[in-house]
């Protein structure tokens, strides 16, 4: 991953933040979590154990409690099984987070997505060069302040994204 798209840091938008991030961290293991607090901050330390004790180059959250409702719920469920059905069995939760990066698997992606697709394109590219990923499960609390960006349309937006990925020439 040598540089962060341009377009993706003239606004500091979800992706941006996570690309520039991404590409400034240089430690042998690069984790990102939500600022939303709906994961809690004790979680991401676990997330790094079997990235370190295990030959894991990807660790990820699989929400298995989940507090944010059955719109959210509702999306979610309809991209993972899209997402499987045009790429194959990717993650139990594509979205879920802390995930947590090699530096060296970190270096191989070629992230370009601009929007909420970023979490699907890493784990499709982390498929396609056969990372290894461990999913651990977290409790994904209500949202204690602030309010989602998710809503049904985020779903059309997702769909045109996966179309759009899946027929490129990658």
């Amino acid at each position: 991953m040598s540089s962060v798209p341009e377009a993706a840091t003239e606004t500091l938008s979800y992706p941006g933040g996570l690309l520039a991030g991404l590409a400034v961290g240089r430690a042998a293991l690069v984790g990102i979590l939500d600022g939303d607090e709906q994961v809690a901050c004790k979680d991401l330390a676990p997330s790094f154990d079997p990235a370190v004790r295990e030959p894991h180059d990807i660790v990820k959250a699989r929400r298995a409690l989940r507090e944010d409702g059955w719109q959210r719920l509702a999306v979610t469920k309809i991209y993972n099984f899209l997402l499987a059905l045009l790429f194959g069995r990717l993650s139990n939760d594509i979205n879920g987070k802390p995930k947590v990066r090699k530096r060296s698997a970190l270096d191989r992606l070629r992230l370009t997505a601009g929007d909420w697709f970023i979490d699907a394109e890493m784990m499709i590219q982390a498929s396609r060069l056969q990372l290894s990923v461990a999913e651990i499960p977290v409790a994904f609390r209500r949202r204690q302040s602030g309010s989602s960006n998710v809503r049904l349309e985020t779903l059309f937006e997702l769909m045109n994204n996966m179309w759009k990925y899946r027929h490129a020439k990658n």
